[in-house]
């Protein structure tokens, strides 16, 4: 196809053009034949062109290409505006309806979009009415909608429902309180409207900020035998508050017997564990904040995961099995989740996390997300990791601190190597100067007791350089000294000597008198052992609450090493200065800008 014909058969530049033409009106017979008429000659021009293109082939006309672009817009144009399509058959017509509707349903106007349709005609009133598919998706965001929202449920018909309750909070403008929309009142008569609809629902969701209404929701859901029993629910999202006295002795809801429930989300809401009958078809399960006199024993949250083998996508977040001394790992059983690919836990402790994993093994996990170690590790738990994920592709780690030992730092870089086919590394809330930020740069050498080491003699001479090393401002220099004291003219370096060295390349680019990316040690290196370049295939690192600095250090490190990378995803655009953007993009390192963050939102199309 010629460049012409390329440049005029643009969706954009039809819907350009569509957007600023004039409508044809549709009750004046006389334009509605001159359209017709037009559209018949520009067919039969556009088929006279066709004839005298085949008959130059191969020789090529722009003229006659111009000419071919231009009719065949004008028929595109003129059979759009001509298209009767109220003639259209019932079912083909309420299939659009569903495309353009469908895409739309989470917006906010999504009632108004499909009141809409029914103003058109009296046509488009009818069909609209008659198909419940475009009428089973109910939003509940406020008292204010709900009249209009459950006459959209009854025009559904004995179509599956999927209901979804969002509490909004407002703000009082003479009180300055955050009140809750959805009030004790509100959820008892949203209740009392969904009891004679729960056979039909295939997917529900509550959000609710207030502890009373979610207490009350949680009170009527367990005592609803039809919620329990339904054998049609497919998605359950359930997202309470756990603020107030009353937290803890909510009772327990789920419907445990729905045989086709593939996606369960809970969030902050007692689950009692015991009479649950989990089947195959569950694929992602979520468990967050459950109260802790609610938590399955071990022996529960074994039955669970093994009769749950179709699990694709599994986080737990504060969430963890009761946990028993008496009860040893060897004689555990334990689960294998073939089909997990996503695997996230966070808000536990190493040893919590460890005694989780000891419950399953999961060799084809792709997404690893591990964030918020609520204590600094001392590198058990690396060790204890090191080998269980070998296909991991994507790494995620927010807020995950080792300590700054011997141990640590060699077991999280042990459990790196066993990770090599990591493309994809994101990094959150690591604290400045953490020893862990080192191991990413191609420049790292490895801790003593590696593959390969630094001896104390080459770690001396560096820990000299550093503590006169002019880069470095008063009070990063005065730190070092503080923390590598001389004693009688020497150094006394010990075990974490070799700390020093990735000091220096963290910390060489803080001065601001200075380029921010002369990142290459000032001492000459080439001597010093160094290993095999830790994640080999990374190529795309995402970074956030990060200092800019250490960002570099990584980057710079790994160009160095013969692996640059080729992607760097940043949270904001002021975390990176324009000259070290420049820079980056000067070695070939694409920066990219996250344009929202959504990570605790919650996420109601996924399914």
């Amino acid at each position: 196809m010629q460049a012409p014909q390329l440049a005029w058969d643009s969706p954009a530049v039809l819907r350009s053009y569509l957007e600023r033409a004039t409508e044809p009106v549709p009750h004046d017979q006389h334009d509605t034949d001159v359209m017709v008429a037009r559209l018949a000659l520009t067919k039969l021009h556009l088929n006279d062109l066709r004839d005298i293109h085949t008959q130059l082939s191969p020789r090529q006309s722009d003229t006659l290409e111009v000419e071919r672009a231009g009719a065949s817009f004008r028929f595109k144009v003129l059979a759009w505006k001509t298209f009767q399509i109220h003639q259209l058959p019932i079912e083909i017509l309420q299939y659009i309806f569903r495309l353009v509707i469908r895409p739309r349903i989470h917006y906010k106007d999504i009632d108004l979009n499909r009141l809409r349709l029914t103003w058109v005609c009296h046509h488009w009133r009818v069909v609209a009415l008659a198909d419940p598919l475009l009428w089973n998706v109910s939003y509940f965001r406020g008292p204010s909608n709900w009249e209009r929202v459950t006459q959209f449920m009854h025009r559904a018909g004995n179509a599956l429902l999927e209901i979804h309750v969002s509490d909004v909070q407002r703000l009082d403008v003479y009180t300055r309180d955050v009140a809750s929309k959805i009030s004790l009142p509100h959820m008892r008569h949203l209740l009392l409207v969904l009891s004679q609809k729960w056979h039909q629902v295939r997917a529900v969701s509550f959000a609710l900020h207030d502890t009373t209404t979610s207490a009350f929701l949680l009170d009527t859901l367990s005592a609803n035998t039809q919620f329990h029993n339904s054998r049609n629910l497919e998605v359950l999202v359930l997202d309470v508050p756990t603020a107030g006295g009353g937290a803890y002795r909510r009772p327990a809801a789920f419907p445990g017997l729905s045989p086709k429930l593939y996606h369960c989300n809970i969030n902050g809401a007692g689950v009692d564990f015991v009479p649950l009958s989990w089947n195959c078809s569950l694929t992602k399960l979520t468990l967050s904040r459950v109260p802790p006199h609610l938590l399955p024993t071990s022996e529960r949250f074994y039955e669970i995961l093994a009769s749950s083998l179709s699990l694709i996508s599994l986080t737990l977040d504060q969430f963890s099995p009761k946990m028993s001394h008496n009860h040893a790992a060897s004689s555990r059983k334990v689960a294998r989740l073939l089909k997990l690919k996503t695997l996230v836990i966070g808000n536990l402790t190493g040893t919590e996390i460890q005694f989780i994993m000891s419950h399953f093994t999961a060799p084809n996990v792709r997404y690893l997300n591990l964030c918020y170690l609520t204590e600094r590790n001392d590198g058990s738990l690396a060790e204890f990791l090191e080998g269980r994920f070998p296909h991991v592709t994507s790494l995620f780690m927010e807020d995950f601190q080792f300590a700054h030992t011997k141990r640590a730092a060699r077991a999280f870089v042990k459990w790196l190597d066993t990770m090599p086919q990591i493309v994809y590394l994101k990094l959150a809330d690591f604290p400045d100067n953490d020893i862990s930020l080192s191991w990413f740069c191609g420049s790292a050498v490895r801790p003593p007791g590696l593959k390969c080491g630094v001896d104390d003699h080459a770690t001396m001479r560096v820990c000299e350089d550093v503590r006169s090393c002019t880069c470095l401002g008063y009070a990063q220099r005065r730190e070092v000294r503080a923390t590598y004291g001389t004693k009688g003219g020497r150094r006394v370096l010990g075990k974490e000597g070799w700390e020093a060295r990735n000091m220096l390349h963290l910390h060489t680019a803080l001065t601001t008198h200075r380029d921010p990316l002369a990142l290459a040690s000032p001492v000459d290196d080439s001597s010093l052992p160094r290993a095999d370049l830790v994640l080999p295939r990374l190529s795309h690192l995402c970074v956030e609450n990060i200092r800019y600095t250490d960002i570099l250090a990584i980057v710079d490190g790994r160009r160095r090493a013969g692996n640059p990378l080729s992607d760097l995803t940043l949270s904001h655009p002021y975390v990176l200065p324009a000259i070290a953007a420049e820079a980056l993009a000067s070695r070939n390192t694409k920066v990219h800008f996250l344009q929202a963050q959504d990570s605790y939102a919650l996420m109601l199309d996924d399914y």
